[in-house]
């Protein structure tokens, strides 16, 4: 019980960051940010949309420990298109459609590494993945 709660204040903290960070950090913090990551600021950068997915996969891993599945997903992925959409709206923020992808991507994956992880490994998934896709074509011949 102790490490759900943990996990949540975790998840929580995590996710007023990535917000904080993504959207309402004043200028100077995102200069001084973009800087120390290459550099790049409104131009397409596929470095940039990598650890845009890499914060999103690690949100999805948090929410996914804490929460159900289900709730993970609709939880995680919203946030990650809202996040980007809201930078529409903030002057020293642009929009990029590669980072709303790059989230909702990202969410995804963290949810999907979740499930790997917690089911003890892929060949054990893939087993279960065999089994329900074998009774579900025998349920449609019979």
């Amino acid at each position: 019980m102790k490490y759900k709660v943990l996990l949540k204040s975790i998840l929580a903290i995590y996710t007023l960051i990535l917000v904080y960070y993504s959207t309402i950090a004043p200028w100077s913090v995102v200069v001084k940010t973009a800087s120390v990551m290459g550099g790049q600021l409104f131009s397409f950068d596929p470095g940039m949309s990598f650890r845009h997915m890499l914060a999103y996969t690690l949100e999805g891993l948090l929410a996914s420990a804490s929460l159900s599945l289900l709730d993970a997903l609709f939880i995680v992925v919203p946030l990650g298109m809202i996040d980007e959409s809201v930078q529409a709206f903030i002057p020293w923020r642009t929009f990029d459609v590669h980072d709303l992808l790059a989230n909702v991507l990202g969410a995804i994956l963290g949810v999907s590494l979740y499930i790997l992880i917690s089911k003890g490994g892929s060949f054990e998934v893939c087993s279960h993945l065999r089994r329900w896709t074998k009774k579900r074509s025998n349920d449609k011949n019979s």
